[in-house]
């Protein structure tokens, strides 16, 4: 466990992450008329995407949200999204 974490502290915080980088984007597509001002950001969004978003995402679906629904259903669950 990382700097003696436990795995769901370390979920939470990266999830918290990608809530924080998924907000911030939402100012650089308000801003698309503003093609030469955004460029940089649009491709850090863009690889942002293509990596931490979907790690965090398949670490939430692989590990914790399988344990969930042993004891709460998918359907109605926080899990069943």
């Amino acid at each position: 466990m990382a700097n003696g974490q436990k795995p769901t502290e370390i979920l939470k915080e990266d999830h918290q992450n990608v809530l924080q980088k998924l907000d911030a984007s939402e100012d650089t597509i308000a801003q698309l008329d503003k093609k030469e001002g955004i460029s940089a950001k649009l491709e850090e969004l863009a690889s942002f995407i293509k990596t931490d978003f979907w790690v965090q995402f398949i670490k939430e679906e692989e590990v914790p949200f399988p344990e969930i629904e042993e004891f709460i259903p998918r359907d109605g669950s926080p899990a069943g999204g």
